[in-house]
């Protein structure tokens, strides 16, 4: 039996479980034959809806962090190569009396912007691809028709991306503004000469940060070679069954014309049938309530006290 029940205010699952298994322990022993077993099992309605998917999530999520992180190597590496031919710009502006603090940032509002117009192209991106996603998504993934970029994703990605900002230019900056001034004006030669016969400068870092990104980029691969071989593992289990060659179809006929229990909505599929069957090609056909491996897809009405009763005819169905 399915109830769909809200919780009074301060009062959690795990305490609704137990008023239920208290209940049920009292039923068992009025009605042991009727009550035999019978477990309760209480869940929020979210995780109804969409089954436990946030664990998949939460491992996609951590990819994704670790492809930004190397991003972020990337950029911090790019920006140190593009800092060493500036190097002598900066030491001028310190001289001139532009102190640590200005420098680190000058330098990371150039990061900062250089992130934010990254972010914005992501996100037209991500709202293209989003529409791409959703329509080539098979059936059957709950609520998948409903994402889309929002507000909270577009506040989510300028948040990432100042934070990204921040962390792929705070290294060089810092790095850049180590620099020793006075050696730096004396030497007429390319910075990157000057830096090699001091054995400082902003290509200190570069080791550390490409060695950080090889790390981050071994952790992905090994988790994308599980994650290849376990769907692998699970394409070789055996389905018990023929899938070569077999097509589905769902038919939906409509309640206000075909209401349930009634002779039309039965012959509604029996002509369903013969039609199907004398298509070019069809070797048999068969109707099912529930699809191999699908799980179930029942028809159900809310009737809500104090209110008017469903009408088929006048208001949606409600799927689950």
């Amino acid at each position: 039996m399915n109830v769909l029940a809200r919780l009074k205010p301060g009062m959690t699952l795990e305490a609704a479980r137990a008023d239920l298994s208290v209940t049920l322990k009292r039923e068992q022993q009025e009605f042991p034959r009727a009550s035999m077993g019978k477990q309760v099992n209480v869940v929020g309605f979210n995780e109804n809806l969409v089954g436990d998917v946030r664990p998949a999530l939460l491992v996609l999520l951590g990819a994704v962090v670790f492809v930004l992180l190397i991003a972020c190597a990337n950029v911090a590496n790019l920006l140190l190569a593009r800092l060493a031919a500036r190097e002598k710009e900066l030491a001028i502006r310190a001289a001139v009396g532009a102190g640590r603090p200005r420098l680190v940032r000058q330098l990371l509002t150039e990061s900062l912007l250089l992130s934010l117009i990254g972010a914005a192209l992501g996100l037209i991106a991500a709202k293209w691809g989003v529409k791409l996603l959703v329509a080539m998504s098979p059936a059957g993934i709950a609520r998948i028709e409903e994402s889309g970029v929002d507000g909270s994703v577009f506040g989510f990605t300028c948040a990432i991306a100042v934070l990204t900002g921040l962390l792929a230019g705070i290294f060089p900056a810092v790095q850049a503004t180590k620099a020793d001034v006075h050696q730096t004006l004396k030497t007429q030669s390319a910075a990157a000469s000057a830096l090699s016969r001091r054995g400082g400068g902003v290509r200190r870092g570069l080791p550390a940060l490409m060695i950080a990104e090889l790390a981050l980029a071994l952790v992905l691969l090994v988790g994308a070679g599980l994650m290849i071989k376990s769907f692998l593992r699970l394409l070789a289990v055996p389905k018990g069954f023929n899938p070569e060659g077999v097509l589905t179809l769902a038919l939906t006929p409509s309640l206000a014309k075909y209401p349930q229990e009634s002779p039309r909505r039965l012959a509604y599929f029996e002509e369903s049938l013969v039609r199907v069957q004398a298509l070019p090609g069809v070797q048999s056909v068969g109707l099912t309530t529930f699809l191999p491996l699908g799980g179930p897809h029942i028809r159900m009405f809310l009737e809500i006290e104090g209110r008017p009763p469903f009408d088929p005819g006048n208001e949606p169905v409600v799927e689950t």
